[in-house]
């Protein structure tokens, strides 16, 4: 689905319906994309707290959480600080 011609269409669909509140990062295949929706929660996320508990995981469980943040942070809005979970949010 990441070179899927209407994956900017389905993702707009999906914002819509989730009020914009869509994360996506790559799938460990790196051809497929995984899309996180939420219904409420927080307008941003600390990115700092965020790559601490995903190194971490990734020591716990010996999975890439770290690439998982890294995938992240290079899909969706951000700034040096924040996850942007909602567009008008600022920091």
């Amino acid at each position: 689905m990441a070179f899927d011609r209407r994956l900017d269409a389905l993702c707009a669909r999906l914002e819509r319906s989730f009020g914009g509140r869509v994360l996506l990062l790559e799938a460990a295949d790196r051809v497929n994309i995984i899309a996180l929706a939420f219904r409420g929660g927080p307008a941003r996320i600390a990115i700092k707290p965020l790559r601490e508990r995903a190194l971490a995981l990734k020591a716990l469980f010996r999975l890439p959480f770290d690439r998982m943040v890294n995938s992240i942070l290079d899909r969706n809005r951000h700034t040096g600080r924040y996850l942007m979970l909602v567009p008008e949010a600022k920091e």
